[in-house]
C-alpha cells in the first residue's frame, strides 16, 4: 500500500522551527532509504524507541512533488484505526533531515505537512485495487477452466466417435463371420462383402440425418441394425431366397434416405411412398 508522507515546501517541525524540502531533498531521502536496504517502522504517533511497529516501510518513491512510502505487513489494528479515521494523517521522523527514522500516524493533532492524502483514502484505494486484482485473477482462472473443460469435451466427443466407428466395424465383422459360418446356400463371400459395404453406407447416411436433426434416434431403431438382425436370423443351410429382396430393400432404403436429404420436409414413410 502506497501512502503520501512528505512534499516539497516549507513547514514547521514539532519544535516550531521551519524546515524546507525541494525535489532534490525528497529524492535524496528516497535514495538513501532504498540503497541502504533500511527498514523503518510505521508507528502510532512518535514513540522514542520506534515501538511498537504497526507496519514496515518497504521502499520510498518520489512522484512529482510528493514523497510516497510503500508499506507492508500492516497490522489489522492499524487498518481498523485508519478506516474508522481515528488515525488519518501522517508525520515523518527524519534523522539529519535526509534519513527516514519512522512514519508516525496521528489522529487529532494536525500534521506539520498539509495537503497529503488522508490515510483512509489510501486504504480504500488499496482495497479497491486488490479487489480488482482478485476479480481479474478469478476471471482468468475461470477462463482457463472453461477452456480446459472445452478441450476435454472435444476429446471425449472424439473418443466417442472413435468408439462408435470401432463398434460398428466389429459388428459388421461379426456379421460377416456369422454368415460365413452358416454356409447359407447362394450366399457367396462376394455377396457378404456387398452386404457389409451397403450396411456401412446406410450407417453413414443415418449419421448425416442425425447431424441434420432429420432422424430421431430416440423413437426409431437404426435401419442398419434392423438389416443386420434380419441377416443374422437366416438359418444354417437355408437358401438365400431373400437375397434379391434384401438387396432391393437395402437399395430402396438408401434411395429413401437420399430423397429425405434432398427434401427435408418429407418423413420416412412419405419418401418411401414416393419411391414406390
Amino acid at each position: 500500500m502506497w501512502i503520501e508522507i512528505l512534499k516539497t515546501g516549507t513547514f514547521k517541525d514539532s519544535k516550531g522551527e521551519e524546515v524546507s524540502f525541494d525535489s532534490n531533498d525528497l529524492n535524496s531521502i528516497a535514495n538513501n532509504y532504498n540503497s541502504n536496504n533500511l527498514s523503518s517502522p510505521v508507528t502510532l504517533g512518535h514513540p522514542k524507541d520506534n515501538s511498537p511497529a504497526m507496519a514496515w516501510v518497504e521502499r520510498l518513491q518520489l512522484r512529482g512533488e510528493k514523497l510516497l512510502a510503500k508499506v507492508k505487513d500492516v497490522s489489522t489494528e492499524l487498518i481498523e484505526s485508519i478506516k474508522s479515521k481515528r488515525y488519518n494523517n501522517v508525520s515523518v521522523s527524519l534523522s539529519d533531515k535526509l534519513k527516514l527514522n519512522h512514519i508516525g500516524v496521528i489522529g487529532g493533532m494536525p500534521p506539520a505537512v498539509d495537503g497529503l492524502q488522508n490515510l483512509s483514502e489510501a486504504v480504500n484505494e488499496f482495497t479497491m485495487e486488490n479487489l480488482c486484482l482478485i476479480s481479474n485473477n478469478n476471471q482468468e482462472e475461470l477462463d482457463l477452466k472453461v477452456n480446459e473443460f472445452g478441450l476435454k469435451i472435444s476429446e471425449l466427443e472424439e473418443q466417442i466417435e472413435n468408439y462408435k466407428v470401432i463398434a460398428r466395424e466389429t459388428k459388421l465383422n461379426d456379421l460377416k463371420a456369422k454368415l460365413k459360418s452358416k454356409k447359407i446356400i447362394g450366399l457367396t463371400e462376394s455377396k457378404i462383402n456387398q452386404f457389409n459395404t451397403l450396411l456401412s453406407e446406410v450407417y453413414n447416411l443415418e449419421d448425416e440425418l442425425i447431424d441434420n436433426s432429420k432422424y430421431d434416434t430416440d423413437t426409431k431403431l437404426s435401419i442398419a441394425d434392423s438389416m443386420i438382425e434380419i441377416l443374422e436370423s437366416i438359418g444354417t443351410n437355408d437358401k438365400l431366397f431373400v437375397s434379391n429382396t434384401t438387396n432391393n430393400r437395402s437399395a430402396k432404403h438408401k434411395r429413401v434416405l437420399e430423397l429425405m436429404q434432398t427434401n427435408p420436409i418429407l418423413s420416412y414413410e412419405e419418401a418411401l411412398a414416393l419411391i414406390g
